[in-house]
């Protein structure tokens, strides 16, 4: 479950220049609170119903790739997030990562 309580050593909430969303604390950040994948389709009932088995066997294919997507993708940004922290936080200790795209504001 991502961690979305401001700590009282962040001075100010600082939102991504990239995509838009809240940078966290580098030293902190674990890359496995992430997941882009939706859990759930809300519309699959009323898409099954009204495409049948195509749509249904669209969403299984779909699902599929995505899960393969996501444990491709989970281990380059464990090894990013990894090289970051080792180069970045000696220097700049107070530094945010973007969750979404990993962008590092440098803070000291």
């Amino acid at each position: 479950m991502p961690d979305f309580t401001i700590h009282p050593d962040d001075d100010k909430v600082v939102m991504c220049q990239r995509c838009r969303q809240m940078m966290k604390s580098l030293a902190r950040f674990q890359p496995e609170d992430v997941r882009f994948v939706s859990d759930v389709n809300p519309h699959a009932e009323l898409m099954t119903r009204a495409f049948g088995w195509r749509y249904l066997a669209g969403s299984f294919v779909l699902t599929f790739f995505e899960t393969l997507y996501e444990f491709a993708a989970s281990g380059f940004r464990r090894r990013k997030v990894a090289r970051l922290k080792r180069e970045i936080l000696p220097r700049y200790p107070g530094s945010q990562i973007c969750p979404r795209c990993l962008r590092v504001e440098k803070r000291s």
